[in-house]
């Protein structure tokens, strides 16, 4: 996702002049899925003349990219007094909250308790279970403001302020719960491997500038 925000601001006169900018930008990206793989309450059999075998595989790899970015200035001028004030503010929130799973075990029923029929699965291989997950996150936040000005009495203010929260709370699961696995080999296994890449840069300036004035 991408979100920008862009703001301007100038004022001028002979007595005072205030100039006033303000620019935001929000970036949310919010993924949460199921990923299920299951032999629930069912009989399997796999492979003939010793060969051949189950294998029960759950996997994700969800991708956020997100770039986010706001800019804001402001210049007052005048013969007396001048005011510029230019503020900012980014806020970037990058969440990943799946459920991977990769299951043997009874179907639940309509009360939510286990069925009274048991899986059985039967291999003349081996029998793997395995669920997985790669998450990855790349983010860049940015914000500059700017101000300036220019007078016998200036005042110039700026502010930048740039948040960026990346999470990943994934749920990766793997069992055996409940019947028979018959197999020349078992192999039950979770993984999880995230990434995550943020990048913040946040930049205020303000610039007063008094002019002198001379009488002759």
């Amino acid at each position: 996702s991408r979100g920008f925000g862009v703001a301007v601001a100038g004022s001028g006169s002979g007595t005072v002049s205030v100039a006033v900018a303000g620019s935001g930008a929000m970036a949310v990206n919010d993924i949460q899925t199921k990923t299920e793989a299951e032999i629930l309450s069912a009989t399997v059999t796999a492979g003939t003349a010793g060969t051949g075998g189950v294998n029960l595989t759950a996997k994700d790899a969800p991708t956020i990219t997100s770039t986010a970015g706001a800019g804001s200035l402001a210049v007052g001028f005048s013969s007396s007094a001048s005011v510029g004030v230019a503020a900012g503010l980014v806020i970037a929130e990058n969440k990943v909250a799946n459920a991977v799973t990769a299951r043997i075990g009874t179907v639940p029923l309509a009360d939510k308790t286990p069925s009274p029929r048991l899986p059985a699965v039967t291999a003349a291989g081996a029998v793997v279970v395995d669920a997985d997950s790669a998450a990855t996150i790349t983010s860049y936040a940015a914000t500059v403001s700017a101000s300036a000005s220019v007078s016998l009495a200036p005042v110039a203010v700026a502010g930048a302020a740039t948040i960026v929260s990346d999470t990943v709370t994934n749920t990766v699961t793997a069992a055996i719960t409940s019947g028979s696995v018959t197999g020349t080999s078992g192999d039950v296994s979770a993984g999880s491997k995230h990434a995550i890449t943020s990048k913040v840069e946040t930049a205020a300036v303000s610039v007063s500038i008094a002019t002198v004035s001379v009488g002759v």
